[in-house]
């Protein structure tokens, strides 16, 4: 006994001092615990016997053992591979100062109407999030939003991979494939909201998923049936709806470790809903590209509709520092009602780095191809003449919501920014925007307005 106590005083004193001068040059692929128990060999202070079997014993526990450590996000994995887990959240706060003219005014005062000039602040998102992979084949996804005091289900799925033909199959709550603006998360768009037509696609519901990326010629497509849920994803009603959404995606050009991309795409999306029954209607309305004030300025209201498809070609060109991307969206409703209406939407971005960085391209993100955090080059650091990154952009959107007898309105958005990176997870973002509405005849509508807001964000994620 000891023996055994006077070893392992020898193995803590040891330890102790090699953590606090460093290890000798042992040899390679070795842990530290290998590392500690060759030197008590070669030192005499354990015999062949002891040292083959702790050795066995730290390479047994080893398998079970996990690293910590923090590259933009906190990572937990074990050391064989097999179980991988990363925390992550954001926090965004925005302020805004909205000037509008009489129109939007009138808008204020109708049934419903929402504050829309004025200035203000709001906490935009507030969010938890743990990705994880057990077993080298089955992943998952929890994310939760605190903003406006409650909480929200964002993400929440579970994937196998590996699967033969099929690559993934997800299963919960999560973003429908369709359009790249949409699937990219909002850290790594060059303005603070979405473009319009976000109005009129498919966003997050349960459903099962189908995704796989196919290394030549660089082509990623994702196929999922969804039911309309909630906003924490859930759903029981006699007569609901349905969807099946697709996108398709092919990267052409991608060079220099994705400092040039060409990027294309299309998605597709099919509702389905029955008019001979109730609560079978679709609606699609739209705010600024803003947040802070609940006012839609273009409402379709309820239609009763049989179902609806949706078209959205996309495309993205990555040039070094510049970055073009577009979009167009049309839905077609299948309404006797209103004699099947066509509604559609697109945007133009031209954005570019002031400082040389460019938009980090994944060619196999989390849905498919899209864009990723941007690596900083000088990290903000005033002492060394390092000012972080940054970028300029602008957009110009519009979204079309009139068509055979419906009057939900149009309306076009020219949004200018300005963003500066000091670091790779933290952003300051500048972002005015120019509203103009016409031939808005909701309940809240606006047959002709125009306002201006002036906006920004400072956002943290990680």
């Amino acid at each position: 006994m000891g023996r055994t106590l006077s070893k392992i005083c020898v193995m803590i004193l040891f330890g102790s001092v090699l953590f606090a001068v460093g290890l000798p040059e042992t040899r390679a692929g070795e842990s530290t615990a290998e590392k500690l128990l060759d030197i008590l060999h070669e030192r005499g202070n354990i015999t062949d016997e002891e040292y083959e079997e702790l050795k066995r014993t730290a390479r047994e526990e080893e398998k079970h053992e996990f690293e910590t450590y923090f590259d933009k996000r906190l990572h937990i994995n074990s050391k064989d591979g097999r179980f991988k887990f990363r925390i992550g959240g954001r926090i965004l706060v925005d302020g805004a100062v909205i000037n509008a003219d009489d129109a939007f005014e009138a808008a204020e005062d109708a049934p419903g109407g929402d504050t829309f000039e004025g200035s203000g602040v709001e906490f935009r998102q507030a969010r938890l999030h743990m990705t994880g992979l057990l077993y080298d084949r089955v992943a998952f996804q929890n994310e939760f939003d605190f903003a406006e005091g409650e909480v929200t289900l964002k993400e929440n799925w579970i994937e196998f991979r590996g699967m033969p033909y099929l690559g993934k199959i997800r299963i919960g709550h999560t973003k429908e494939p369709f359009s790249l603006e949409r699937l990219n998360s909002r850290m790594y768009m060059p303005f603070m909201e979405r473009a319009l037509p976000n109005g009129i696609v498919p966003g997050r519901n349960t459903g099962i998923r189908f995704l796989n990326f196919i290394e030549k010629p660089r082509m990623s497509w994702s196929v999922g049936f969804f039911k309309e849920t909630d906003s924490n994803g859930d759903d029981f009603t006699e007569n609901g709806d349905y969807n099946i959404t697709g996108r398709l995606t092919v990267t052409p050009w991608y060079a220099d470790d994705g400092r040039n991309v060409l990027h294309l795409g299309i998605g597709y999306s099919h509702k389905f809903t029955n008019e001979d029954e109730e609560h079978t209607w679709l609606r699609f309305r739209k705010r600024p590209e803003l947040h802070i004030s609940d006012l839609e300025p273009v409402d379709t209201g309820e239609i009763p509709a049989d179902g609806a498809d949706m078209v959205g070609p996309e495309a993205a060109l990555v040039l070094g520092p510049l970055c073009l991307q577009g979009e167009y969206w049309y839905t077609r409703l299948d309404s006797k009602t209103y004699d099947d209406p066509e509604l559609n939407g697109y945007y133009v971005i031209c954005s570019y780095f002031l400082t040389g960085e460019h938009r980090k391209y994944q060619l196999k993100g989390n849905d498919g191809a899209e864009f990723s955090m941007v690596d900083i080059k000088s990290p903000f650091d005033p002492e060394k003449g390092k000012w972080g990154a940054w970028q300029i952009a602008i957009r110009y959107a519009e979204i079309d919501l009139n068509d055979n007898g419906l009057y939900g309105g149009e309306m076009n958005d020219l949004s200018i920014a300005l963003n500066w990176y000091p670091y790779t997870n933290v952003r300051w973002s500048f972002n005015y925007v120019n509203i103009d509405v016409e031939d808005s005849y909701a309940e809240t509508g606006i047959a002709d307005g125009d306002a201006d807001a002036y906006q920004t964000r400072f956002q943290i994620y990680f």
